[in-house]
């Protein structure tokens, strides 16, 4: 999108959190991505932490501030609660989501009686599949996916409700629809807080998910639901997790809800993010029964992960409930099993970097909402009704929590993204700190930069003109009184008096009504660029015609033509005037001028470039020898116009001086060219012309 090579991405349907008066949900306009530049770390005393650009601006004291400017103690604000449109997600069809899998559906065959003959082998036919193939899938009762998605929808929708979905050659079947019970949320909290997950290809292939737990309610629990839901009973009987094999069950925790396969890689699910509350309390619950823990003798609510993406997950879900949370990093050894190994291979034992999330005393009575399942640790919850209020030691009001920084560490040189959202001050949320998106500076910084690189000769071409347009003087201030006089004539109102319309209704010039301009304002000795004021507001300058029509159109023909059909839409413009007008301005003047140019031009050797004034007598160039020596003005370019500019002539009123003129120009061009020639046409041409 400019010349440092930022990509841009205009989307539509995607949401952040913004702050408009409050912190809220809205629409993302593009993401761009940067080249790369320096980066700074900001880290704040919160365990918050962001990486930008050096230009980056943030929100500090009420103020906009550069990242450049920051300084240790300057506090950000971190959101605590934030508010979005929730939605209820009551269950997962399994076919459709897993449709690109090799499944089969089973226990349909009552269903598929109803199928007419001649509409089965039509699916058949189109998905390449025998019907002695389709006879057995018959005896089976046991049908690809795609067959079954290829059929109508009135009786995919009764398949939906008695199918059951399978791996070939597998007696596990599982329902298609998958109810999300608020006891199914908390197994899939449980699983992402304490679940892995594996699959081994292979002709016995191995798909197994695994939940940890020593509770034993938290067993039974998740072996119950798991039952009712997916109609599957563990694989084996271990005191220390509930194991599950289905390829199935795997795809669902793994690739539907995309929650991960191990500790590093876990998230909430996407589905989950805009999930009505109390149904994400459920997600929520199982998790921080499984990963988290709650202190008998403060209030005080933890979790630990090594995932980053998981972290902000939880920070955002907790968000919604207004609660804030505290990061702390922190080093462990790995548990005595995985530490044996390590001993055993006489290797050197890892420590593992953790963050844990803190949820404070002062956010504690909106946990409430969320809770644990298990008895142990609700007691706990229960008790902390009992214990007195101290309070966290941080700075907030009913919205932020007022977060001072604590080191700012340059990074190097990194490429940079970034995104522009619908609000008129331009606050996002991005890692729970608020800041501002790209709001445009970066384009006025690049102008300035072009205007320096510029200033140098070294970059200008060297041909006549090549500094026309270069700004080889740069001026510290400008002056009103000193630039063009075209200038002084911009008005500077908010708005158009109603007697400017009064007096064009009556056809009057415009220069009858007064409109206050530069020039009056530097007549009267004030300040010309204080309050110039404008008609139309604008939320986004990137919002107008990013490709014109005269681009898109690839010749001039059919620019001329789009233009004429447009003055004919406009009651207001005189077709022929303008025709008149790009004629005598542009068509005409570029005809001779590239005619004059051409009596007068040079010859250019194709090998090596060098210009000649005249061509050598020997036609070879002199100093490589290339027989090749060629225009630098060529025929092309001297009738580019022509044609557009006959048929203007001809088509619309002009003047008759302008078509005398063009032809007395064709007939030049002709005797130095000479004429085209002349080409067979068919006999009907010329009735049709008689016929004319």
């Amino acid at each position: 999108m400019d010349n440092f090579g930022t990509k841009e991405k205009i989307v539509r349907g995607f949401n952040t959190i913004g702050f408009d008066k409050k912190l809220k949900e809205v629409e993302i306009n593009n993401f761009t991505k940067h080249t790369k530049q320096p980066m700074l770390e900001i880290k704040t005393a919160l365990g918050k932490k962001i990486k930008i650009t050096e230009n980056h601006k943030f929100f500090v004291d009420g103020k906009k501030k550069r990242a450049s400017d920051l300084k240790v103690g300057d506090k950000l604000p971190i959101s605590k609660k934030i508010e979005i449109n929730s939605k209820d997600l009551e269950k997962i069809n399994l076919l459709e989501e897993l449709k690109d899998e090799n499944l089969m559906i089973r226990g349909v065959k009552e269903i598929l009686k109803n199928l007419k003959i001649g509409e089965r082998n039509k699916i058949l036919n189109k998905l390449n599949i025998f019907k002695k193939q389709f006879q057995n899938f018959d005896i089976r009762d046991s049908y690809p996916i795609k067959f079954i998605l290829a059929l109508n929808k009135d009786l995919k929708e009764k398949i939906y409700l008695i199918g059951k979905i399978a791996t070939k050659r597998d007696n596990v079947e599982i329902p298609i629809m998958i109810q999300l019970t608020n006891e199914l949320l908390e197994v899939i909290g449980l699983y992402i807080a304490e679940g892995y997950s594996r699959s081994i290809n292979g002709k016995k292939g191995l798909n197994q998910v695994y939940i940890s737990s020593d509770n034993t309610e938290i067993k039974e629990f998740i072996r119950k639901t798991i039952k009712n839901s997916f109609g599957l009973v563990p694989s084996e009987r271990k005191n220390d997790r509930v194991t599950f094999s289905s390829r199935v069950l795997y795809l669902f925790f793994t690739k539907i809800l995309e929650a991960g396969s191990t500790a590093k890689n876990k998230r909430i699910p996407y589905l989950f993010l805009d999930l009505r509350l109390d149904k994400l309390a459920c997600v929520l619950r199982g998790y921080f029964e499984g990963d988290g823990s709650a202190e008998k003798e403060r209030k005080k609510v933890c979790c630990d992960s090594v995932s980053e993406g998981l972290l902000s997950d939880l920070e955002f879900c907790l968000n919604r409930f207004g609660i804030f949370t505290k990061r702390y990093e922190y080093e462990k050894e790995p548990g005595p099993k995985v530490k044996a190994f390590y001993i055993k291979k006489k290797r050197l034992i890892p420590k593992f970097k953790i963050t844990k999330l803190i949820i404070g005393s002062d956010f504690i009575n909106n946990f409430m909402r969320i809770g644990f399942l298990s008895k142990r640790k609700k007691d706990i919850l229960i008790n902390y009704k009992n214990k007195g209020y101290y309070g966290m030691r941080i700075i907030q009001d009913k919205d932020f929590v007022y977060d001072p920084i604590t080191s700012i560490n340059k990074c190097g040189e990194e490429e940079s993204y970034c995104l522009n959202v619908n609000t008129k001050n331009h606050l996002v949320v991005a890692n729970n700190i608020v800041n501002f998106n790209c709001d445009g500076d970066e384009a006025a910084l690049m102008l300035l930069v072009d205007v320096l690189i510029n200033f140098s000769k070294n970059f200008l071409p060297a041909h006549r003109g090549g500094t026309q347009d270069a700004p080889l003087v740069l001026n510290g201030r400008i002056r009103a009184k000193e630039v063009d006089d075209q200038i002084l004539d911009f008005e500077l109102v908010n708005n158009y008096p109603l007697e400017l319309y009064e007096k064009a209704e009556k056809k009057l010039h415009s220069n009858e009504v007064e409109i206050e301009m530069v020039k009056q304002r530097i007549a009267d000795g004030k300040d010309p660029y204080v309050n110039t004021g404008f008609t139309h507001a604008t939320d986004n300058f990137n919002q107008g015609a990013t490709c014109s029509s005269y681009k898109i159109l690839p010749s001039m023909q059919e620019k001329v033509q789009k233009q004429m059909e447009l003055c004919g839409k406009l009651r207001s413009v005189n077709q022929g005037d303008v025709a008149r007008l790009i004629i005598d301005r542009h068509f005409i003047r570029d005809l001779k001028g590239n005619l004059r140019k051409f009596s007068q031009q040079s010859f250019r050797c194709g090998k090596c470039n060098a210009i000649y004034r005249r061509p050598p007598l020997n036609g070879k160039c002199e100093r490589c020898g290339n027989p090749k020596l060629i225009f630098t003005i060529s025929y092309g370019s001297i009738v580019k116009y022509l044609e557009p500019a006959l048929n203007l002539a001809k088509n619309y009123d002009v003047p008759e001086y302008i078509k005398q003129d063009l032809e007395l120009t064709k007939k030049y061009i002709e005797s130095i060219f000479g004429r085209d020639t002349e080409k067979q046409e068919a006999l009907n041409v010329w009735f049709d012309k008689k016929a004319d």
